[in-house]
């Protein structure tokens, strides 16, 4: 996984969701960071640093009433989630991942730049993008 070139990623829905949903989640890292953690807590098993390494990720989520599979005869269709979502950001365990995705630009539904202010285009676009993919299909 690289984040300048191959950024997105596939891990498994969390369990508890519902029976219906889609069993993937998918999302783009866009920073890859590590920190030396030092518990000290009552219930510390040692005093030592431990290194931890955490993924800051956008997350993508399913296009609303696209359906899809064999006997839609279509890929699941994925975008981003819009940046006024609470979830739009977040810290990801890297042992979660199952492993990098291969992701198609929906060309059809063209580009955005409605996704993100401009606040948060630095971080999420490292490459200098202007906009993102309305959708993309996910290659299977």
């Amino acid at each position: 996984m690289n984040p300048q070139t191959h950024p997105f990623v596939i891990l498994h829905a969390p369990e508890g969701i519902s029976t219906n949903s889609h069993p993937f989640w998918y999302a783009a890292v866009l920073r890859i960071y590590h920190a030396y953690i030092q518990h000290v807590g009552p219930n510390a098993e040692s005093f030592h640093p431990k290194k931890v390494e955490f993924l800051l990720v956008r997350w993508l989520g399913l296009v609303p009433q696209c359906l899809f599979g064999t006997k839609a005869a279509k890929l699941p269709q994925i975008g981003f989630v819009p940046e006024t979502d609470d979830y739009a950001f977040s810290f990801l365990d890297p042992s979660l991942i199952i492993h990098g995705c291969h992701l198609l630009p929906s060309f059809i539904d063209e580009r955005t730049s409605n996704l993100l202010s401009m606040a948060g285009r630095w971080l999420a676009r490292p490459n200098g993008e202007e906009d993102d993919w309305v959708a993309y299909n996910v290659g299977m």
